[in-house]
Parts: structure tokens; sequence; C-alpha cells
């Protein structure tokens, strides 16, 4: 999707290449048979660091220290901002209590220095949310990401 919108707002003539994930995607990259790719950064940093890879911009809001010198998008193309992120979700029907359990477990693991100073140096950071704070977190993504598909005219075989 950030390749989607990153040529609609430049005219860049790209072509999309669906792949199962991003380990395909990177080994493909690294192997020349694509020539750019909207990577993650935990599953590119490897490969950055190696100098197999350059990160050309990232596409968060603001900079990584992982990756210094490395402009964001956003600072050529304002307002663009594609921020890779997890969630936990359950059936619908699951009983708040549980729901409610499970947002403190998950805030207390994501709470964990350790954890996070691992996660840190794989370019991730946890955030937890709020069952709600997440609900509405989701709604905004699929709003903007609805938006994008539109404009971009795919259509579901």
């Amino acid at each position: 999707m950030a390749g989607e919108q990153f040529r609609a707002l430049t005219g860049a003539a790209l072509t999309h290449v669906p792949y199962k994930g991003g380990a395909p995607a990177i080994t493909d990259l690294l192997g020349g048979q694509v020539q750019m790719f909207f990577a993650g950064l935990p599953p590119a940093l490897p490969h950055i660091a190696a100098g197999k890879l350059r990160a050309l911009a990232i596409t968060t809001m603001k900079p990584s220290s992982l990756i210094p010198g490395v402009p964001t998008v956003d600072s050529v193309l304002p307002g663009f901002d594609f921020e890779n992120w997890q969630g936990v979700f359950a059936p619908r029907g699951t009983p708040d209590a549980i729901v409610a359990q499970i947002a403190r477990d998950i805030a207390t693991v994501a709470g964990d220095k350790s954890l996070a100073e691992q996660l840190s140096a794989q370019g991730a950071a946890p955030a937890p949310l709020s069952p709600a704070e997440f609900g509405a977190f989701v709604q905004k993504e699929r709003e903007k990401y609805g938006a994008l598909v539109k404009a971009s005219g795919a259509k579901v075989d």
C-alpha cells in the first residue's frame, strides 16, 4: 500500500509484484529480481547493516535512530506516513472480561524493559493500546487503506 501511495503521489511507473510476505520480497530484492521494496525495518535492518541493501527513505513520520541520515518520505511528500504494526485480535463475541485480561497481559509484557530493548534493536517498539483505542486505530487504518485501494482501481479476482 505504501508503494501505491508513493506511485499515486509521484506518478512513478511502478509495477506491483505480490509476495506472500516480506522475506521472499527481500530475497528477490537482494537477488536483483525487483528494483525496490517498501520493507518493514525489522526484516530489512540486517541487510542494511551488512551493506547488502540501501535504505532510501523511511515511511514513518519520524526518522529512525537505527538508520541515521536516512530521510523520511514525508520530508519530500508531506503527509506520507506508513508504519508497520501488529495487533492481537479475538473472535467477535469474545467476553469483555477475557478481552480485558488479554489487554492487561499484553501491556504487562510490553512493559518489560528487556523486551523493549530487543525490539528496539530490531527497529520495532511495543506500543500497546487499550481495546477501544486499538479498535479506533484499526478503523482509521481501514479508512486510509480503503480509500487508497479504491483510488488505485484494484479489483478482487
